[in-house]
């Protein structure tokens, strides 16, 4: 499901970033790259994959992107009428 609706299973910056965020929060996460952003996922045991719950969370936010775009076409279509 998460193939069909585009969302990928692997982890990505932006994943592993907010994950940080929610494990230390008041800790700025934004600036981490390489050496840093490894060892920051080794400290918490973060893996390379998404979990359920990761999963759904950005299944969901697809789904309301997708359907945010479907009411913008309505809205477009439904004014040059």
């Amino acid at each position: 499901m998460a193939k069909a609706k585009g969302v990928s299973l692997n982890m990505t910056k932006q994943d592993v970033i907010d994950l940080l965020d929610e494990l230390e929060p008041g800790v700025d996460h934004k600036a981490l790259q390489g050496a840093t952003l490894i060892d920051a996922k080794k400290k918490h045991h973060i893996g390379p994959l998404k979990n359920k719950q990761q999963l759904v969370r950005a299944l969901e936010k697809a789904a309301g992107e997708e359907l945010a775009e479907k009411a913008k076409k309505e809205a477009v279509k439904t004014a040059k009428k």
